[in-house]
């Protein structure tokens, strides 16, 4: 629902199932929750949706935001991770972290696992969801170093500013 809200499209059964088609009641990875909940996440036929999605957002002219669902390492099925969703869709990506204390190292393994995949990356997002001991701009200045000619984002979240802070990160690109 707060996906739609974001992108001002009803919250009903249609644009719900056009938006998230593979939906779980368990706040989970792929994995664990389908195999909770009994459901089987075939692979195929997540790759054809999304091809399918990129067609059209190419035909319209249209940006399309592909979610990875917690991570790039999570599994979606017994045999398939995100990383091997993007490597099928030959897609760049947006990756978003948070700020908190060893961030740093999480971000720059995940990093370097879509460099040796040679997985381009279009930008990173840093998101400070709550305040802690960790200062977002330092972590900015020591990610930079290390990530020469990717533009870094802050998203210091609060509701209202998440939409006009999201459009602006769009125009950009």
């Amino acid at each position: 629902g707060i996906l739609l809200e974001s992108l001002n499209k009803e919250k009903n059964i249609k644009n719900i199932e056009n938006t998230s088609p593979w939906r779980f009641k368990h706040s989970l990875s792929p994995d664990m929750a389908s195999r909770i909940e009994k459901k089987d996440i075939n692979f195929s036929k997540v790759v054809h949706f999304c091809k399918h999605r990129i067609l059209e957002a190419k035909k319209l002219n249209k940006i399309l935001l592909i979610e990875g669902v917690g991570g790039m390492m999570v599994p979606i099925n017994n045999d398939y991770t995100i990383l091997d969703l993007i490597k099928k869709l030959d897609i760049s990506v947006i990756f978003v972290t948070r700020n908190y204390l060893g961030s740093l190292s999480h971000t720059l393994t995940a990093l370097n696992v879509l460099k040796i995949n040679n997985i381009k990356i279009n930008s990173i997002i840093i998101n400070q969801e709550n305040k802690n001991s960790v200062n977002i701009d330092e972590t900015k200045i020591s990610l930079a170093k290390h990530t020469k000619n990717i533009p870094i984002y802050l998203f210091k979240l609060r509701k209202k500013a998440l939409s006009s802070q999201l459009d602006n990160l769009i125009e950009t690109m």
